[in-house]
């Protein structure tokens, strides 16, 4: 006589045991994905794992919940970063990066009494952290920053911006104010379908303008063409040289299994088309990534952003100067300006002023804008940019019309992340 309860244990046996090789299957292919940059595509399956976890394995839930929260934060979904650091923590994560990385979430998302009991719980374990001390001083000062407001009035500029599409790093066109350059995911050609980043979860970034007409208004905004843009790279976040006739762009190639970064072009301008970008060597190791140019009003120092060693950590700001196309001569921007965090998104302003964005230097949380003054020994002194420029949001590429206290500048403020 067949066992009827023998055959119906086996079958659920069997069960549990195919779940768990789907649950580690499912896990390996987003580690994978993870360690390729593809942040979003990694998040969304521990997003889906998380739940299927059996309570007792505590230790496997710690490290999809962290791994989760650390692609969130990475794309900019900090809610939903907060929320999955919270469950790694509930199940006892073992390493204590948990607090810091916890705390900076926290921050950015303008919970600043939290997030300095976390902060304060980190540095217990690592007294000399930097990224934590600024981080605290930072929840310190906030109230301060945000009741000492400047004089700067912030309106959105809403003939650029376009609904569930990123538009970010406006640039002028050298002196030239009545054109305006900008980065942006909108849908640039209805014949197309434009498909997701795995890295990001959006389309990829294109290079958009807008023209001042005649009245001193805005026009509707318009794509570079494909000498610049291409269907298979992912470009934007420019700057002009002085004339206004060389654009420099970061680029990203978006072909599977490519081994290189993100990497700066130049492009000149004959009349209204532009030329073929081509590619400028930094660094012997074709490697490292480098991306953000920003030209100094001399034409020929470029500063730009990279994870080069030798740095201060994250992603650090460089200098060289320009000769054809390799710049030579690179430095760091130093210590004053740089830190463990992420310095981005420079800014030259004139021969002894840049603005730059920072997640490591004292701020409101997320990217903040800050100032830096070059001093007669050659040294930074650097400031918080203050409310309103700054949010507790990623507040970032900014750009100013020629010798006035007036432009442009990004923000993802008030947006539900």
């Amino acid at each position: 006589m067949v066992n009827k309860k023998a055959i119906y244990l086996l079958i659920i046996f069997g069960t549990f045991l195919f779940q768990s090789c789907g649950i580690k299957a499912r896990i390996k292919k987003a580690d994978k994905q993870f360690e390729l940059g593809e942040y979003y595509s990694a998040g969304e399956i521990y997003r889906s794992v998380y739940g299927r976890i059996s309570g007792k394995d505590r230790e496997l839930r710690s490290k999809v919940a962290f791994r989760q929260a650390e692609s969130h934060r990475l794309t900019n979904y900090s809610v939903q970063a907060e929320r999955a650091y919270l469950n790694s923590i509930k199940n006892n994560y073992a390493d204590s990066i948990i607090f810091l990385r916890y705390a900076q979430i926290l921050h950015r998302n303008g919970k600043y009494t939290e997030a300095a009991k976390n902060y304060a719980i980190y540095l217990q374990k690592d007294s000399s952290c930097l990224l934590a001390k600024n981080g605290l001083e930072a929840t310190r000062i906030a109230e301060k920053l945000k009741s000492e407001t400047t004089d700067y009035i912030v309106k959105k500029a809403d003939i650029l911006n376009l609904r569930r599409s990123s538009t970010f790093s406006p640039a002028f066109a050298g002196s030239d104010n009545g054109m305006l350059f900008f980065t942006s995911t909108r849908q640039f050609n209805k014949k197309v379908v434009q498909k997701n980043s795995s890295v990001t979860g959006q389309p990829v970034n294109k290079i958009f303008y807008v023209r001042k007409n005649a009245a001193g208004k805005w026009e509707k905004p318009e794509i570079i063409g494909s000498e610049v843009n291409t269907i298979t790279t992912d470009d934007g976040v420019c700057s002009f040289s002085p004339d206004g006739k060389t654009m420099f762009i970061t680029r990203a190639y978006q072909q599977l299994n490519s081994d290189t970064g993100t990497e700066i072009f130049s492009s000149t301008r004959a009349g209204g088309v532009w030329s073929e970008p081509k590619k400028i060597k930094f660094f012997a190791d074709s490697t490292i990534s480098v991306a953000h140019p920003a030209i100094a009003p001399d034409g020929e120092t470029i500063y730009f952003v990279s994870d080069a060693p030798k740095g201060y950590g994250g992603k650090d700001i460089w200098k060289g100067k320009l000769e054809g196309d390799v710049c030579k001569y690179i430095e760091n921007a130093g210590p004053e300006i740089n830190t463990p965090g992420d310095e981005m998104f420079p800014t030259v302003k004139d021969q002894n002023t840049i603005y730059f964005s920072s997640n490591g230097q004292p701020g409101l949380g997320g990217l903040d804008i800050f100032k830096a003054e070059k001093q007669k020994d050659g040294t930074w002194k650097v400031s918080n940019a203050g409310v309103p420029l700054n949010s507790n949001a990623d507040d970032f590429g900014m750009v100013f019309e020629n010798k006035v206290e007036r432009g442009f500048f990004s923000s993802n403020r008030g947006e539900p992340r």
